[in-house]
């Protein structure tokens, strides 16, 4: 997957800590998930990417076996959850596979939360493999917590216990604001930057590997910056040979504050 990085921006890096046996990963919005001990876990601009032990994930292959995603969204009103779920699977509902399971919805209780269930599943005709795509749905504070999983629903199915407990147990730490410093390097490019991004909204656009979205960023004065974003991630899941494909996709809708700093990196005279 692809992601972007302003040559004179700096941000500050998630941090890993531990959980009993499964390992916290805090993504830079602030939401932390527990990924079982032994899985992989990355965080990237739709959320934190997670695959099992020995589990491989390629953006341009159209039969991954099984992939999971982790995101939140903020503002979250429980009357909207139907819609939510509908902008989450429209692009695998419409992509005209055959499906054997429509959204399901099944409630679940699990440390101390309630939350939902909602499954799809759809056979390959040309080699019978089923294949399933699932979406774990908890909310705490107004914030959902989503943890998305797919591919075969034979390596998903499996997991439901592990899915059920990263989804339960996803918090939120509001990310902590470095301290003040100068808002450039003391060199003439890095204060022509300065003069130029100061005050100003800087956009990213996202795109590659199955990867979309756009972020905004607002660079204060006073040296501070606030983000929103809505990414979307589309994991291909169907099979090859020309019959159809379906995509599930994770849309993230973040927001962060933090502070921003022009660096010079190896200027030349």
């Amino acid at each position: 997957m692809r992601t972007w990085m302003g040559s004179l921006l700096w941000f500050a890096a998630t941090a890993v800590s531990m959980h009993g046996q499964a390992t916290l990963h805090r993504h830079e919005t602030g939401f932390g998930v527990r990924a079982p001990a032994g899985w992989s876990a990355q965080s990237s601009p739709e959320g934190v990417v997670m695959l099992p032990p020995r589990v491989t994930y390629d953006p341009n292959r159209p039969d991954n076996p099984e992939l999971y995603i982790a995101g939140m969204q903020g503002d979250f009103d429980a009357s909207g959850e139907g819609q939510m779920i509908q902008e989450l699977s429209s692009a695998f509902v419409k992509s005209g596979v055959s499906i054997t399971r429509s959204g399901e919805r099944e409630e679940f209780a699990a440390r101390g939360r309630t939350g939902a269930i909602y499954a799809w599943e759809f056979k390959n005709p040309q080699n019978g493999v089923l294949y399933g795509v699932k979406f774990y749905l908890t909310s705490q504070d107004r914030r959902a917590y989503i943890v998305m999983a797919t591919g075969e629903a034979a390596r998903i199915r499996p997991r439901d216990a592990q899915l059920r407990e990263m989804a339960a147990t996803m918090d939120y730490q509001a990310p902590k604001m470095p301290e003040a410093g100068p808002l450039a390097d003391d060199t003439p490019l890095a204060q022509q930057w300065l003069r130029k991004l100061r005050g100003k909204v800087i956009k990213q656009f996202i795109g590659g590997g199955g990867l979309s979205g756009e972020k905004s960023r607002y660079l204060a004065p006073d040296g501070t910056y606030s983000m929103s974003g809505n990414t979307v991630i589309a994991a291909d899941v169907g099979p090859y040979g020309g019959a159809p494909t379906a995509s599930a996709s994770s849309i993230s809708r973040q927001s962060t504050q933090g502070r921003w700093k022009i660096r010079d990196v190896n200027t030349t005279t």
